[in-house]
């Protein structure tokens, strides 16, 4: 039995953590979204980031809890180009009311990018082993 097999543990921990990234989020994002609170915010600010293709903006919304607390997040998705969650637009927050810290700006959340990381994640992690599993099989 050679040690080929062992090249198949790259693109079946890639997919491993990939997925592990994207199921995470989107847990994150449902529980926000199906425990938390929301709260009218608006975007105060662009945070700014470096990406591969140049600068990236990231919209940084407040918000006020109930007692009156405000509170900002920066969302951790960042883009190019901004359309619709510039400075001054009103917003809707989802927040852990027990860590506000924890939050999400509603529409901006980077839902795509965490199925995107699943779906890569599954696709790598089945076809790995459907490869593996086929490779053993015909031996």
């Amino acid at each position: 039995m050679g040690t080929g097999w062992l090249f198949a543990l790259i693109p079946l921990l890639l997919g491993a953590v990939f997925f592990a990234i994207g199921y995470t989020g989107i847990r994150r994002a449902r529980t926000l979204r199906r425990t938390g609170a929301t709260a009218e915010g608006q975007v105060i600010r662009l945070a700014t980031s470096s990406g591969n293709n140049g600068t990236l903006y990231h919209p940084v919304a407040r918000w006020h809890t109930p007692d009156g607390a405000a509170h900002e997040h920066t969302s951790r998705i960042g883009k190019s180009t901004i359309l619709n969650f510039r400075p001054g637009t009103q917003v809707h927050i989802h927040y852990d009311p027990k860590n506000p810290t924890r939050a999400a700006i509603a529409g901006y959340d980077g839902a795509g990018a965490d199925y995107l990381f699943t779906t890569l994640g599954t696709l790598l992690t089945v076809g790995t082993l459907a490869v593996v599993t086929a490779a053993f099989l015909t031996r």
